[in-house]
């Protein structure tokens, strides 16, 4: 393809996935024009409020207005990034999950709902991310098989220090991040992969692992 028509071809490409992207936001979220308008007035700068994305399969999820809290959501009901179906291939009837990186509770409600059978031991360290965890795990009736913990999971049993960055409840890290105005550092107790899944009873079937770059140090012990 010639470069002068590569910049066009981009940008076709562009419009052709904002427009797919779209398609399944109206297929999936039951309250998308509210759900698009907080996104708009997020990105406009307008941060902290309150909304509840309901999806058409009668969930409830509530998160702040924040690119970095409600990106996840759209990531997973929207977009599939997980590829949830293929936990069907897996053959077993009450699938055993670690969600570790748990932020508000999507992906463990996404599978628990996907999954009636399924059991999900959820970690998230954050306090306030956790707040929403469990408050979304009570609004879709999931306590009972969504074991929620607020705690950090690393290499060994102890404390750690997460930074955050204000107005998201996502951007938090056990890896120093970069400084930004807003960040805040709080000890958390860690608690030991090895002890995670000794909680599911020593097997599991499934570990979904998202915590900001620490999974590294976590995997390679």
């Amino acid at each position: 393809m010639p470069s002068s028509s590569r910049p066009v071809a981009d940008r076709l490409a562009r419009y052709a996935k904002a427009a797919r992207n779209g398609m399944r936001t109206r297929s999936t979220i039951a309250n998308w024009p509210e759900f698009l308008s907080y996104v708009a007035i997020g990105r406009a700068g307008v941060h902290g409020k309150e909304f509840t994305v309901r999806t058409r399969s009668g969930l409830r999820l509530r998160t702040l207005n924040h690119d970095l809290s409600w990106t996840p959501i759209y990531e997973i009901f929207v977009e599939d990034t997980y590829h949830l179906g293929a936990i069907s291939e897996l053959k077993v009837k009450s699938p055993k999950v670690l969600d570790i990186g748990g932020h508000i509770g999507s992906f463990s409600v996404a599978v628990a709902s996907r999954y009636p059978d399924a059991h999900i031991w959820c970690f998230e360290p954050s306090s306030s991310s956790f707040e929403y965890l469990t408050r979304n795990l009570g609004a879709n009736a999931l306590t009972t098989r969504v074991e929620a913990f607020n705690v950090a999971i690393g290499p060994v049993d102890g404390t750690a220090t997460l930074s955050s960055e204000g107005g998201s409840l996502a951007q938090s890290s056990l890896r120093a991040p970069a400084r930004h105005p807003a960040t805040t550092e709080t000890k958390v107790q860690v608690e030991s992969f090895e002890g995670a899944i000794e909680r599911a009873g020593g097997l599991i079937d499934l570990v979904k692992m998202d915590i900001e770059g620490a999974e590294y140090p976590l995997l390679s012990d």
